[in-house]
């Protein structure tokens, strides 16, 4: 079904998390050479890891079949996630070592695996891992040349005990970590969901070497300077606020607001998100 232009606000209040999502504007548009035909629609209900994914399907529509063909979710757990990227039409693969229904049901840092993905999506796992060196590196690695890593995990306040949070992921600290693995953070994109999470959406960087795995990380290099989006100098930032780098579908309206903006005239994939824990809604 053709999908007109929809806008969507959305006011997060952290504190008390309760979100608000309103259809501001559905301008309609003319008629075009997208497919019309009818699209059964199916909702998916999920509370973590979906800004990246929504970022990422409504921005790469076209490239999902062509450039963009298989997928990886690392920790899939129940796959919903899994489903999702399945629906939209990417081929995707799960690993998860506790999970009876994930194509790898092997542990991610231990298992060999033979191919490389288009797609990496892993979301909220890199906070459980003992060793966030490592688990990126293994990402790079199977990461297809020309591909994709979309990242979430959650920013809560680092002196919160959380059962299984190894690492807390404030901004300053998550972006650190993909530029010194090696990720293009300038050309890809970034997300700092308010109180809720910080993603990121990817690419490999073209300046990395493998030999730079060897660096210590005492200091800030110039290939560090260039993957990053802001300069890297010793500095503080505001965590808890709404900031989006590189977006196309979601734009930050202020430090406790952001904006959907679906474009249209699209093909629709027939996907909606209930983001129950925040009171969001999202077609896609």
């Amino acid at each position: 079904m053709q999908q007109q232009e929809k806008h969507q606000v959305i006011s997060n209040q952290t504190q008390s998390r309760q979100t608000k999502l309103e259809d501001v504007a559905d301008e309609p548009q003319k008629a075009s050479n997208f497919k019309s035909a009818s699209v059964q629609r199916k909702e998916y209900a999920f509370d973590w890891g979906a800004f990246a994914l929504i970022e990422f399907l409504g921005s790469c529509q076209d490239q999902i079949g062509t450039k963009y063909k298989t997928a990886l979710d690392i920790g899939a757990g129940m796959g919903v996630q899994t489903e999702i990227m399945r629906h939209a039409g990417l081929e995707v693969f799960q690993v998860d070592k506790y999970s009876e229904t994930a194509d790898f049901q092997v542990d991610f840092i231990d298992h060999e695996f033979k191919r490389k993905f288009d797609i990496i999506y892993c979301s909220h796992v890199i906070e459980h891992q003992r060793n966030v060196g490592a688990f990126l590196d293994k990402i790079f690695d199977i990461l297809e040349d020309d591909g994709l890593l979309l990242i979430s995990a959650p920013k809560h306040p680092a002196e919160r005990l959380i059962e299984g949070h190894l690492n807390c992921f404030f901004t300053t600290y998550f972006i650190q970590h993909l530029i010194h693995a090696g990720f293009d953070c300038k050309n890809g994109k970034f997300l700092s969901c308010g109180g809720i999470e910080n993603a990121a959406i990817v690419p490999k960087a073209s300046n990395f070497s493998i030999s730079e795995r060897k660096q210590d990380g005492y200091q800030w290099t110039a290939e560090h300077q260039e993957r990053s989006f802001f300069p890297l100098k010793n500095t503080q930032l505001k965590d808890n606020v709404w900031f989006l780098h590189n977006c196309q579908i979601i734009s930050s309206t202020g430090s406790s607001a952001l904006t959907i903006k679906i474009p249209g005239p699209r093909t629709e994939f027939g996907i909606d998100l209930a983001l129950n824990r925040w009171g969001i809604r999202v077609e896609l």
